[in-house]
C-alpha cells in the first residue's frame, strides 16, 4: 500500500466505506 497517503483521510475514507456498506446491509435486510 502506497504509505505517501495520510493516515487521517485514509481513516476517513475507511468510516465512509464502513458506514456505506452497513446501509447497504440494513437496506438489503428491509
Amino acid at each position: 500500500m502506497d504509505s505517501k497517503l495520510p493516515m487521517d483521510i485514509f481513516e476517513d475514507v475507511m468510516e465512509l466505506a464502513i458506514a456505506g456498506c452497513k446501509a447497504v446491509a440494513k437496506y438489503i435486510r428491509e
